[in-house]
């Protein structure tokens, strides 16, 4: 052949090879996942400056990528056969590489549901890669009580035929400033709407049972509905409603947006009373229970938990209330003086006594 006419040749393979690795990187670079990937690094410093202003630290939220390969020692939670009406505390950090690592007082929640719920199963949810089983004396307490379990999760099996799949594998979630937090949000809504049952939250301290309770949540002010505790019946209307609310109005930048907000827009819309004072509300099948139930101190009194001087007002305020949220998110630097007349420390002696006795003088 013709010198001119293998340059040809040649010339012709090496633009279509160029064109070709042209076109695959423009739908490379436009695909969904990687954009949010993209936006993710865009977005971090911002996330440095909301973290530092809210005295958190930039976290690893490896364990929140959809194509993160994880490693399981637990039982996964989507291919168990889950016992209904049970109670699911979803442990949402990616720190437990090495071992699942539960604080002293995320502990005391779970033997506190456990104790006082003793008909009910109690998942504790791990979204993170767990390479050791080994029980450390925490875990080994909590043990101790039959109905308690801990579980891994296959974020993408979980996630499989419901309204926010394509949300999770196109990692939408790396566009939050708060990615975590509103994977927790997300979390929530997605295993009641799989499985039904009752959410808390690793800061609330249960003090009666819950087991006959149905389809509510807790009002945290007289406008707004929180979403530290809720219970769903299977195929209830509100948690394909809170599923369909997050897909169409996901909001990266507002922290309590995805969560309390999702039930406080959703009620508002379905239901006529919109102020939750001291009454039961009821809304198409649904209960919202005014603050004192769940809520008997609000966030900025959170201090209340650990005053002695008032702990006999605080007690007494607390008697009508079937758990109670102690906002951890504030409080994770006050010890808990076990000993002492602290609210937060009579709690604990009564509804995690085990727990406490572990932890000694102070968690």
């Amino acid at each position: 052949m013709h010198p001119i006419y293998l340059q040809r040749i040649f010339l012709y393979l090496l633009t279509v090879c160029i064109l070709v690795s042209f076109l695959l990187g423009v739908q490379i670079f436009l695909s969904p996942r990687f954009l949010n990937h993209f936006i993710f690094h865009v977005k971090q410093p911002l996330r440095y400056i909301e973290f530092w202003r809210s005295g958190y630290r930039v976290q690893n939220i490896q364990c929140l990528y959809s194509n993160k390969e994880k490693s399981f020692v637990y039982e996964d939670l989507t291919r168990m056969q889950i016992l209904p009406n049970s109670i699911f505390f979803l442990e949402t950090s990616c720190k437990h590489e090495a071992g699942v690592d539960l604080s002293p007082r995320q502990a005391c929640s779970i033997e506190s549901a456990a104790l006082m719920n003793t008909n009910r199963q109690i998942y504790v949810v791990i979204i993170s890669s767990v390479k050791n089983q080994t029980r450390s004396p925490v875990i080994q307490r909590l043990y101790e009580y039959k109905n308690v379990q801990i579980v891994q999760v296959d974020l993408v099996r979980l996630f499989q035929n419901t309204p926010l799949y394509r949300f999770y594998v196109e990692d939408n979630i790396l566009t939050s400033l708060w990615p975590l937090s509103h994977m927790s949000d997300l979390l929530r809504y997605v295993t009641l709407y799989k499985y039904g049952g009752t959410y808390l939250d690793l800061d609330f301290m249960v003090i009666k049972s819950l087991e006959h309770l149905h389809n509510y949540a807790g009002a945290e002010s007289s406008v707004a509905v929180a979403a530290g505790v809720i219970h769903l019946d299977h195929g209830h209307w509100l948690s394909s409603a809170a599923l369909g609310e997050l897909r169409a109005h996901f909001r990266a930048t507002e922290w309590g947006a995805n969560g309390p907000g999702v039930l406080t827009r959703l009620l508002k819309n379905e239901c006529v009373q919109q102020s939750y004072g001291e009454k039961l509300t009821q809304c198409r099948n649904f209960t919202i229970y005014p603050p004192s139930y769940f809520y008997p101190i609000h966030w900025p009194q959170w201090a209340d938990y650990f005053n002695e001087t008032s702990a006999p007002s605080i007690m007494t305020r607390l008697e009508p209330s079937l758990a109670v949220h102690v906002w951890n998110s504030f409080a994770k630097q006050v010890p808990v003086q076990l000993k002492s007349q602290q609210p937060y420390a009579q709690l604990a002696r009564r509804y995690c006594p085990r727990i406490s006795d572990l932890a000694g003088d102070t968690f």
